[in-house]
């Protein structure tokens, strides 16, 4: 995703969450690109079950079913705040996108 810094919002805390634990389909595109382009570059990955998988995108994919993208989620609220979620946070309402390819 983006490197965290200081952002002119504030942080709200996770007691104070407004909105809801789910990745929506973009977080969800947006996590799989970046992770796909990472491990394209080099980068280590997560102990996963790699099911013969070599290419950078289906294993960003394998990496995400397992939620062990190693990214956090940060939501812009309207008022200038934010929230960060780890993606263990998250649920994923949508488990079978990886056979709806």
């Amino acid at each position: 995703m983006e490197e965290i810094e200081q952002s002119s919002g504030e942080r709200q805390p996770n007691a104070r969450r407004v909105t809801r634990n789910t990745l929506t389909k973009y977080e969800r595109a947006r996590l799989i690109g970046a992770r796909a382009v990472q491990l394209a570059h080099g980068a280590p990955m997560a102990e996963i079950d790699r099911k013969g998988a070599v290419d950078p995108l289906e294993l960003a994919r394998i990496e995400l079913l397992e939620k062990k993208i190693p990214f956090i989620i940060r939501r812009y609220l309207p008022d200038g705040s934010f929230e960060d979620w780890k993606l263990s946070e998250l649920d994923d309402a949508k488990t079978d996108f990886d056979a709806r390819r």
